[in-house]
């Protein structure tokens, strides 16, 4: 009985060691894509360059503002 599934082994094998490998080609007629909505939150890193606003220097002292604000302490504005 062993003798028997050793040769019907050996004979698979010799078959199986004969097949061809089978490639084929064919014109794709149409084909639509898919799409999927993946909603995964993620995490993204970058790095800006901020430039910073000219300074602004003033000449001298500024007597319209100092009179408009002591007025408006003086009427409770």
């Amino acid at each position: 009985m062993k003798r028997l599934a050793i040769a019907l082994a050996c004979t698979v094998c010799a078959f199986a060691a004969q097949a061809e490998t089978f490639f084929d080609n064919a014109r794709v007629r149409s084909a639509e894509p898919q799409y999927e909505n993946v909603t995964v939150p993620r995490e993204e890193y970058r790095t800006d360059w901020v430039t910073p606003p000219p300074r602004v220097y003033n000449e001298g002292p500024n007597y319209g503002g100092v009179a408009l604000g002591a007025l408006g302490r003086w009427r409770g504005w």
